[in-house]
């Protein structure tokens, strides 16, 4: 028997599932928690599914069976194995499938899992946020057909309020997680210069990190004489000789290879090892190329290693290894210890906050002070192709810094050429002109400052042979000037980008004000229209421009356009077709010579190559005329109680191509009941995948098949059935749809 559906009692439904979710969004697993809580209110839920996409991975944020919530899921997702919820990231698209078995064959992919009671039928929902799909919802039941086309509706409805909630909290977290990760280097920075036992600071420092990350278990190894001893542990001791046996394989290779390692590396495992229950990440502890030993975590449950930590991590095992290293030289001859002492000193004033420039400043000054050299210089890139200026410099006089002060090189000049790969230690170059004869040398020491082959800087000392541990220690000093020009770089991007952000929330406001809040409101008329950009900003514009008086009454100018771009550079030629338009009809009440000036001055006062088409009207309402020029738009309908819509076909080429192109001017009058629908191509042209185009036939068919034909009426089911159309929240061009009707008398 078919379920009857009340839609005002889903509609209050649903308005109370999103007030519940909204309210409980304090972080992702509870807002997981909250989903399937309403989400059950509303329909079968034997097994029920909401995760997140993280990078090649799917994680599941809350996996409940038959009402028991299970162990969450962390799996990869591979293109020869993608499964149900691969192809929802891949597509983006829902999928109602109303018997597993009886649809086997024509399911777009198989369920990656196997499992002794599977599921019968399901409802699986992508995430998403802007064009990007973070995430998935999975619904399913042992009962076949359990699920319905309505019930895909309404998990839509709720994707589309979960998605950017969740979207937001990824964002906060991202945001809480830079600034707790940077807190932590620092703590970690401190412990480590304090004057405290080795073995005390580093078991500080391993609980530090695994209460700070959440890790289960973080240990720190240290190699001497070739053997790999436990030196700290923020797990019990009792708890420690079956779980190293467990994991001395991982720690092993990585003390041997110096790289890191985990348990999800194929080349790490063994035919003898049994591999953990949880996921294991082993990290060198090294200097240059030594290693002094290894920094093992276990991770909680399932749950990898995020990719921001991995950074944190490279820090936190740099800053270990240099503390190993000045414990095991503490002892030992007194310029050894001098040397590590000011080489932690040197990671503490790199990684200090503040102005980048001072930190460099004070590196420098260090850098020559243990070097025993004359002058250091750092060489930062204007730009990606080695376009070099001089940045910080030390133990120069003020005079030779002055010559040095507008210094244009580049990289190539000193034999340094892509890729450009950070240094394990010095190399000798010969110095060009313009830097040789103010330094009155010819030669120098160099080390090259990269992240990911690109170019951070070059560290230049004067021209002598480094001998002992200082070539390594000195690309110690350079890999932490590279973090901190990395970070530099990090922190500004992230910087413009929120500022850019800001700008153009602040560009779709200003947009927006260009478009009329309110349409003229005349006896026996109705006017609606509807603006949505596919962006912040869109190229779409419309216009209501009210004109002197006529003979027989008021006047206004009616204008649609649509700028061939979308973005940034379509406002800006919006805003200025639209001020041309809009100034120009109110001296020129004839709609051809109105479009014939703003064509010339387009072409005169813009170099861009962008043009504009566009429909422009001077509406009549008392002797129900319209006068009209179309420059290149889309035609508009007419449409006549029980008849096809007709076209109106006259037009001219587009505005801002041809100088001194004509436009004409024509005449159509609007009789008591007749309808005309002006609109941008984001409606016919709108893409609904394997349905091809919306096209003009379908928005004849949807305004024949309206009973009724009010003018906003008109425009939001227009807009509504574009969107539902496309399948997607998101527009991919802007759309426009004004209309004019003159009503029955």
């Amino acid at each position: 028997m078919a379920i009857e559906h009340d839609p005002a009692r889903e509609l209050k439904t649903l308005a109370e599932v999103g007030r519940s979710i909204t309210s409980a969004a304090l972080d992702p697993q509870e807002l997981a928690e909250v989903a399937f809580i309403e989400i059950a209110r509303l329909m079968e839920t034997d097994f029920f599914q909401l995760g997140v996409f993280e990078d090649d991975h799917y994680r599941t944020l809350i996996w409940v069976k038959d009402g028991s919530r299970q162990e969450n899921l962390s799996f990869q997702i591979t293109p020869d194995q993608e499964g149900l919820i691969g192809w929802i990231r891949r597509t983006g698209q829902s999928l109602l499938i109303k018997d597993f078995q009886s649809e086997a064959d024509s399911l777009p992919a198989h369920p990656s899992y196997d499992a002794l009671d599977p599921p019968v039928s399901g409802l699986f929902i992508p995430l998403r946020s802007g064009d990007s799909v973070i995430g998935a919802l999975t619904i399913q039941s042992r009962r076949s057909h359990a699920f319905t086309e309505h019930d895909l509706s309404i998990m839509l409805v709720i994707s589309n309020q979960l998605a950017p909630l969740l979207a937001n909290l990824n964002l906060q977290s991202e945001t809480e997680t830079l600034s707790i990760q940077m807190l932590l280097i620092r703590e970690v920075s401190r412990l480590l210069i304090s004057l405290d036992p080795i073995a005390l600071r580093l078991s500080r420092i391993t609980n530090l990190v695994t209460q700070v990350l959440e890790y289960e278990k973080v240990e720190i190894f240290e190699i001497i004489e070739g053997e790999l001893l436990l030196r700290a542990s923020s797990r019990d001791e009792r708890e420690q000789a079956e779980e190293n046996e467990l994991q001395s394989w991982l720690i092993e290779k990585v003390a041997e290879s110096g790289e890191p390692l985990n348990t999800a590396n194929i080349d790490a495992q063994t035919e003898e090892t049994s591999m953990p229950s949880a996921f294991e990440y082993a990290f060198p502890m090294k200097v240059v190329d030594r290693v002094f030993g290894v920094l093992h975590i276990q991770c909680v449950d399932s749950r990898r290693l995020p990719i921001d930590h991995i950074a944190v991590i490279e820090m936190v095992t740099t800053q270990l290894a240099f503390a190993i290293l000045e414990a095991r030289n503490y002892n030992q001859h007194q310029e050894e210890a001098w040397i590590t002492t000011v080489l932690l000193e040197v990671a503490r004033h790199a990684a200090r906050p503040g102005e980048t420039m001072s930190a460099l400043q004070a590196v420098l000054q260090l850098s020559t002070l243990l070097t025993g050299t004359d002058w250091t210089i750092l060489l930062l890139p204007y730009d990606s192709h080695g376009d070099m200026h001089i940045g910080p410099i030390a133990g120069l006089r003020r005079s030779d810094i002055y010559k040095l002060h507008d210094l244009h090189i580049q990289a190539s000049d000193l034999g340094i050429s892509p890729p450009y790969r950070e240094s394990h230690e010095p190399f000798q170059i010969t110095l060009p002109p313009a830097l040789a004869e103010p330094l009155a040398t010819d030669e120098a020491s160099c080390l090259v400052l990269s992240a990911e082959q690109e170019l951070l800087g070059l560290l230049l000392l004067k021209g002598q042979e480094f001998s002992g541990k200082l070539p390594a220690l000195l690309a110690g000093i350079g890999h932490q000037l590279s973090l901190r020009l990395e970070n530099t770089r990090l922190i500004e991007e992230a910087a413009h980008q929120q500022s850019l952000e800001r700008e153009l929330a602040m560009a779709k406001s200003i947009q927006t004000s260009f478009i009329p809040k309110e349409l003229p409101i005349v006896d026996g008329w109705e006017i609606g229209a509807n603006w949505q950009s596919a962006r912040e900003v869109g190229g779409d514009f419309f216009d209501i421009i009210p004109l002197p008086d006529g003979e027989n009454g008021p006047r206004w100018g009616i204008v649609i356009a649509d700028v061939a771009d979308k973005g940034i550079p379509a406002a800006l030629y919006m805003a200025l077709s639209k001020t041309l338009i809009h100034t120009i009809a109110t001296e020129q009440i004839d709609p051809g010579r109105t479009f014939e000036k703003v064509n010339n001055l387009l072409i005169s006062e813009t170099s861009a190559d962008l043009f504009v088409s566009a429909f422009y009207t001077i509406w009549e309402p008392e002797l129900g005329r319209l006068v009209y020029s179309n420059a290149g738009h889309n035609p508009p309908l007419l449409f006549t109680p029980e008849s096809a819509g007709s076209l109106i076909r006259d037009h001219g080429i587009v505005l801002g191509v041809e100088a001194d192109a004509k436009y004409s001017s024509s005449v159509i009058e609007i009789k008591p009941g007749q309808l005309l629908v002006l609109y941008t191509d984001g409606v016919t042209e709108a893409y609904g995948g394997e349905r091809g185009i919306f096209g003009l036939s379908r928005l004849r068919n949807l305004v024949l098949g309206l009973e009724d034909w009010d003018a906003n009426n008109v425009v939001d089911a227009i807009v509504k059935r574009v969107i539902q159309f496309r399948g997607q929240p998101d527009l991919s061009d802007d759309l426009t749809v004004l209309t004019i009707r003159c009503q029955e008398r």
